[in-house]
């Protein structure tokens, strides 16, 4: 993304510093030499909740209510934040394999 990083600067900032275990962290950013903007951002999870769906078809009731839950405190977190997700969808929640759920491309 070509771009004046000057204009992104204050949203950049603020998003670097949301914290919550239930958020992709945004660790850093770079500008390039060409005038791009590369983000660095924490993505220690293994799949999506997209892959994870196309191959186990279905979540057992268990499995549902604690995902939820992550997913309801991860957007009350941004949301206190006076952040608004707009594109919430199984590709942009990453899961471990150890159930945590982290949501992903919420707002930058």
């Amino acid at each position: 993304m070509k771009s004046n990083i000057g204009a992104y600067t204050t949203e950049l900032e603020f998003t670097c510093s949301l914290r919550h275990e239930n958020v992709v962290k945004l660790k850093e950013v770079q500008l390039t030499a060409n005038g791009e903007i590369d983000l660095v951002l924490e993505i220690p999870f293994i799949f999506s909740m997209k892959n994870h769906l196309s191959t186990f078809h279905k979540f057992e009731e268990n499995l549902v209510a604690l995902y939820t839950y992550q997913i309801l405190k991860g957007l009350k977190y941004i949301h206190d934040k006076q952040i608004i997700h707009r594109n919430l969808k199984c590709s942009n929640i990453l899961m471990n394999g150890q159930g945590l759920i982290k949501i992903s491309d919420y707002g930058t």
